[in-house]
């Protein structure tokens, strides 16, 4: 046999022997996803269902919000208050800055909350 065509022989048994394998990799893959298609039929759909401590942790959430919302609007009552008294009695005026931290809270507070409405959905 010339060296020619032995080379020749020798590439196309590594051909040959190439396809054989992705052919092999084929029927595996295609048996494994048969199987899986067949586990994953006997399964069905599930119904979706509430967490076990979702109610709770849902009432806990709001008396939180409710808090918040208290506390915000005690700090700015009492904040104008003592600006009040401050203004009568001609104290120094440090209820402004007190004013506006009540506010910047208020504000945190209310992103805080729009942005958990709308991640909870």
């Amino acid at each position: 046999m010339p060296p020619e065509s032995r080379s020749r022989a020798v590439v196309l048994g590594h051909i040959h022997s190439h396809f054989a394998a992705v052919s092999r990799y084929r029927r595996r893959v295609t048996i494994i996803s048969a199987l899986a298609d067949t586990v994953l039929a006997q399964i069905g759909n599930p119904t979706p269902e509430t967490p076990p401590a979702a109610d709770k942790l849902m009432k806990l959430v709001r008396y939180f919000t409710w808090f918040v919302l208290l506390s915000g609007v005690l700090g700015i009552t009492y904040a104008g208050g003592r600006f009040a008294w401050e203004k009568w009695t001609g104290g120094g005026l440090a209820s402004p800055k007190m004013v506006a931290g009540a506010m910047i809270g208020g504000v945190i507070a209310t992103s805080a909350g729009t942005i958990m409405n709308a991640a909870i959905g």
